[in-house]
C-alpha cells in the first residue's frame, strides 16, 4: 500500500485567492503621488533648500490686518491641517478673514543629519518671517505652531527681542 497524502481541497482554494488577493491589491491602493488632498489653493511664494513657504488665496476680503504664519513639526506634512475642505483649519481661517501663511520644512533625507536647531530657527523660520513682514509692509504678524513647533517659536521671539 503507497502512503498517499492529501490536501484538502479548501487549503488549495484559499491559497489560491491569497495569491490572487496579493496580485491584485496594488491595482487597489493608490500610491502617494496618485492622492488627490483637496488642499485649499495657495502659491509657493518662496522657497529655501527644502522648505517652501505657501501663501493660501483669500476666499473672502481680508478682515485682519495681521497676517498668521502657521509650521508643524519637522515630520508632518504641511497638509495635515488642510486635508478635505470641510475639515480644513486653513480653509476655516480664510473664511474668517485671516492672511495665512504655511511653512513646509520639506520631506526629511538623510542630507538633514547635517543641519541643527539654528538652522530651522534662525535660517528657514527666521526667512519664512521676514519675507512676512516685509510683504505685508509690517513688523507684526501672528504664529501658530503645531506639536513641538512651538518650541522654535520661543526660540524665534527670543532671538527677535535682541535684535
Amino acid at each position: 500500500m503507497q502512503n498517499e497524502s492529501r490536501i484538502d481541497p479548501k487549503i488549495i482554494e484559499e491559497i489560491l485567492k491569497f495569491s490572487k488577493n496579493v496580485i491584485d491589491a496594488p491595482k487597489l491602493v493608490a500610491a502617494p503621488d496618485e492622492i488627490n488632498l483637496e488642499v485649499t489653493p495657495h502659491e509657493v511664494v518662496q522657497k529655501i533648500d527644502k522648505t517652501r513657504l505657501l501663501h493660501y488665496k483669500p476666499i473672502i476680503e481680508t478682515k485682519h490686518k495681521t497676517p498668521l504664519l502657521i509650521s508643524y513639526a519637522l515630520i508632518n506634512r504641511f497638509h495635515i491641517l488642510d486635508i478635505h475642505p470641510q475639515k480644513s483649519w486653513v480653509r476655516n481661517l480664510l473664511e474668517q478673514g485671516f492672511e495665512v501663511y504655511m511653512l513646509d520644512w520639506g520631506t526629511p533625507t538623510s542630507m538633514d543629519k547635517y543641519l541643527d536647531f539654528d538652522d530651522y530657527v534662525n535660517g528657514y523660520l527666521d526667512s519664512s518671517v521676514e519675507y512676512i513682514k516685509i510683504s505685508h509692509r509690517q513688523k507684526k504678524y501672528h504664529y501658530k505652531g503645531i506639536v513641538r513647533v512651538q518650541q522654535l517659536l520661543q526660540h524665534i521671539l527670543h532671538y527677535i527681542q535682541k535684535v
